[in-house]
């Protein structure tokens, strides 16, 4: 889980949890983040990567401009969407 991503960098709340996310990624072809915008507002302790480092992020449209237009520039592809709506299997689930 991603706590926070500001100024082109992701966090985490705990230190403990960074090792396993660094190895994740390390371990992918590809690695996709699916954030709200709430995300760009935050901040933690313990950063995972610079956000050059994520191909993907998926996230809605009320994330702020500025930090949207600073992620495409460094290479991330930026996918604005409604992360709102609950897939059938998550309904079915809730």
């Amino acid at each position: 889980m991603l706590r926070a991503l500001r100024e082109q960098w992701c966090y985490r709340p705990r230190l403990g949890d960074v090792a396993a996310k660094r190895a994740a990624m390390a371990a992918s072809a590809r690695t996709i983040l699916v954030a709200d915008s709430a995300k760009f507002a935050r901040t933690a302790i313990a950063v995972i990567c610079p956000a050059d480092q994520i191909d993907v992020l998926v996230t809605d449209p009320a994330a702020p401009e500025e930090e949207v237009a600073a992620l495409r520039r460094a290479g991330v592809e930026v996918v604005l969407g409604c992360l709102d709506e609950l897939s059938p299997h998550q309904r079915d689930r809730s």
